[in-house]
């Protein structure tokens, strides 16, 4: 009987964390209402935020209870393309992020690699693939600090 219920929680967990489902060879993502697909032109606001100096701190939290902060090079990267993004409200979508990052000028971005996204209280974003690629390799390396 212990072993039905573990096996129905681990089964329910796998579902709930499931909301999308990556396709090989492309960055498109599938869930049951939606596809996610990388951005064909930056979505960045037209006025964008400057003048912020290279010690500015990030943090990332990743989903196994570990988080990493830095600063400099990879936190203004990062930063730049978390501030500036143009998000969209009505662009919501039921797909969990990934990872959660807060920098010094907004907390709680919510971004997933897999489907092109960043999220956070101003709605939701879609990436390019530069992003994606540039995000993965900060975040990689953030993991390997740890």
């Amino acid at each position: 009987m212990r072993g039905k219920i573990t096996f129905l929680i681990a089964l329910a967990l796998m579902l709930l964390l499931c909301a999308c489902n990556s396709t090989e060879n492309n960055l498109s993502t599938t869930s049951n209402d939606h596809t996610h697909q990388a951005a064909v032109e930056e979505q960045i606001v037209s006025d964008r935020v400057s003048g912020y100096c290279g010690n500015t701190q990030t943090t990332i939290y990743f989903d196994d209870d570990t988080k990493y902060t830095f600063m400099y090079g990879e936190s203004v990267t990062m930063t730049d393309i978390l501030i500036n993004l143009d998000y969209d409200k009505g662009n919501l979508c039921k797909c969990l992020p990934e990872y959660t990052v807060d920098t010094e000028f907004g907390t709680g971005y919510g971004i997933n690699l897999t489907a092109g996204y960043v999220r956070c209280d101003k709605g939701q974003a879609d990436l390019t693939q530069e992003q994606i690629d540039k995000l993965k390799e900060i975040i990689l390396w953030a993991k390997d600090k740890i």
